[in-house]
């Protein structure tokens, strides 16, 4: 499959769901799963990135200035992480319990805007590290379109 049929798969894949929250971090992936959302749902999507003192100030900015300059509407949602002491303890599940706790504001956040599911921006290369978190977004129903 070359790269036009690819989009256009992905592209299927997303107007398949009708409407979409997209997490967002700013980097490359989840950036074109927002734009290519935006494109094939326009108001029917949402970005949203998860602020915790555990995402440096930086990536912040950089997923705001990304988000801005390509026109894409950028909810930041500060959840309170350092509250939780099955994180706060840094067990070695610690990503799993992370995005389990992320999981709760993007549920509530996609149910409040009316969206359809929750997509990230993992990829096939994701898949093949060890990832505790991705376990926890299968289990919490996270879709995957790339």
């Amino acid at each position: 499959m070359n790269a036009v049929e690819k989009t256009q798969a992905l592209k299927e894949t997303i107007a398949a769901k009708g409407s979409m929250l997209v997490a967002f971090s700013g980097g490359v992936d989840s950036t074109l799963l927002a734009v290519l959302t935006k494109d094939v749902l326009g108001n029917n999507t949402a970005c949203v990135l998860l602020d915790s003192p555990v995402v440096p100030r930086a990536a912040v900015e950089q997923a705001r200035q990304i988000a801005r300059e390509l026109g894409l509407e950028l909810d930041i949602i500060s959840i309170p992480l350092m509250e939780q002491e099955e994180f706060r303890k840094n067990p070695g599940n610690r990503c799993y319990r992370c995005k389990k706790i992320s999981t709760v504001y993007l549920k509530q956040l996609a149910e409040e805007l009316g969206l359809a599911c929750i997509a990230d921006g993992i990829n096939v290369s994701d898949m093949d590290e060890h990832r505790p978190g991705l376990a926890a977004s299968d289990e919490e129903g996270i879709v995957h379109p790339f």
